[in-house]
């Protein structure tokens, strides 16, 4: 995976990082004829011959070059799954009213008895934000029926009203409970979780260093082979770094799994009963990197990904 130049050798470095794992549904997907397998993620891409096969995530591949017989490039990547310090959950509420106060109203008393709810259950109102979407005018037809023909005019029926709640807490299973107290108020719809990192610096020193340390170790093999990177035989020395953030909401898939019969004559009509999807985590596989800092982990996390390279120029005699 990773390579040194120098001169005419080229020494090949791979370090492989293997994580076991159980078989599910996403494992039967190739090589069963009888198991239908439909998946809605750009990580899958469809093979005409084999059927549906899987492709992990993987980084952006990082380009360089190689110079001269006088220079040598390291690199190394860096993986470091961090947990999140806070969330945001958004909910979205909808409300219909025949006239613009009756719709504020009922929008008004469904907030506050959530908001309330919501304090004594331990999240204040400071962290708690309403954002206003939209206010717009409703239209339904009404039917004019004549002797001979039928007319379908548009009229005003009333308003909808849209807002969005913005709650910010601090461990993940308090999102059940603020789901379960939200439907009370006829609060359904999640939109969306954001993952907050509150210190993104002090995660990439860490992985700064980690880099740091494993192109030292590189060094340190590399000398039993008479690479000298000292100081007196270095013209320079240069350092290029990348860096990368993933986060849960970008690394949900989903696939439709399910077992049917195929018919043995053609019938006029079918009907297919819905299939249900499954959604699951799909973090970012760690074949491609060097170093993971937190692997094993069990809730969806935010995946830092950094890569270092350092080039050596040595003088030349």
């Amino acid at each position: 995976m990773k390579k040194i130049c120098l001169s005419i050798v080229t020494i090949f470095v791979s370090i492989q990082i293997t994580v076991a794992q159980q078989s599910g549904n996403v494992s039967r997907a190739k090589g069963n004829t009888n198991y239908n397998y439909e998946l809605a993620n750009s990580g899958y891409n469809y093979d005409y011959d084999n059927g549906y096969e899987y492709t992990p995530h993987v980084p952006p591949e990082a380009s360089f070059e190689y110079y001269s017989d006088s220079t040598v490039i390291l690199e190394v990547d860096v993986m470091l799954n961090a947990e999140a310090d806070e969330y945001v959950a958004i909910l979205s509420l909808n409300q219909l009213a025949e006239s613009l106060p009756m719709c504020n109203q009922l929008m008004n008393e469904r907030i506050e008895g959530l908001l309330n709810d919501l304090l004594n259950y331990g999240i204040g109102s400071e962290n708690c934000f309403i954002d206003f979407v939209s206010q717009v005018p409703t239209y339904d037809y009404e039917i004019e029926k004549k002797v001979f023909s039928k007319t379908a005019q548009e009229v005003p029926t009333g308003f909808e009203l849209k807002k969005n709640l913005h709650i910010r807490y601090t461990e993940p299973y308090q999102l059940d409970e603020m789901m379960v107290i939200a439907a009370q108020h006829e609060i359904y719809d999640l939109v969306k979780v954001d993952y907050i990192i509150n210190d993104t610096q002090s995660i990439y020193n860490q992985m700064r260093k980690a880099a740091a340390e494993n192109i030292q170790s590189q060094l340190e093999v590399f000398s039993m082979i008479g690479l000298d990177i000292s100081s007196e035989n270095l013209f320079y020395t240069g350092v290029a770094e990348e860096m990368m953030s993933s986060y849960p909401i970008s690394n949900y898939s989903s696939y439709t799994a399910y077992s049917s019969t195929s018919l043995d004559q053609d019938y006029r009509n079918t009907y297919n009963v819905k299939k249900p999807v499954t959604y699951f985590y799909d973090r970012i596989n760690y074949e491609n990197y060097d170093v993971v800092l937190n692997p094993s982990v069990l809730e969806p996390t935010v995946q830092f990904s950094y890569n270092m390279k350092v080039k050596y120029v040595f003088k030349r005699n």
